[in-house]
């Protein structure tokens, strides 16, 4: 542990001009986790200048079910976004567009069997969607910010994902 820490500290003060990477991380709400357990978000990004960045994601959606046991499927995706941010003193409104690669893999009971236990049939779909969104961000230091965020994408009819996390440049 003081190994990680001693490392991000050196690799701060090494970088502290440049600043043109950041690394960041996010826990979600999304709509399409049934079961609002574990969806996440985490980021790379490159920051052209103050205003305009292109950023990189790795965004697992969740799990959804059906409640009864019948089917349920998990998500998740790669998205590539570019960011429009507006600094105002310590904050940065920020607008983001582009696209997502999304995987979605489960499982369906065959309903109409009666004999029990029912069997699961595998199934699995994948595309690429738009995703789209706004966010605010505050800067703690010159290399930490903390971050709130609304995107929403195509993927599944429609799916609202709300963030909350932080931004390490470096």
């Amino acid at each position: 542990m003081r190994a990680i820490i001693f490392s991000i500290l050196v690799l701060f003060s090494v970088n502290a001009h440049s600043n043109d990477f950041q690394f960041g991380a996010s826990t979600i709400l999304s709509d399409y986790d049934a079961e609002y357990e574990g969806s996440y978000k985490i980021n790379v990004a490159y920051l052209f200048d103050d205003n305009f960045s292109v950023e990189a994601s790795y965004i697992k959606l969740g799990t959804n079910s059906d409640g009864d046991g019948n089917e349920e499927f998990d998500a998740k995706g790669i998205a590539i976004m570019g960011i429009y941010k507006y600094p105002i003193n310590d904050f940065a409104l920020y607008a983001k567009l582009g696209a997502l690669k999304w995987k979605e893999e489960g499982f369906y009971n065959i309903w109409w069997e009666t004999e029990l236990p029912k069997r699961k049939v595998p199934a699995k779909d994948n595309g690429t969607d738009a995703i789209y969104g706004v966010g605010i961000s505050y800067s703690l230091t010159n290399n930490i910010a903390v971050k709130f965020e609304i995107d929403e994408t195509d993927f599944n009819a429609g799916t609202l994902l709300i963030g909350l996390g932080f931004d390490i440049s470096f």
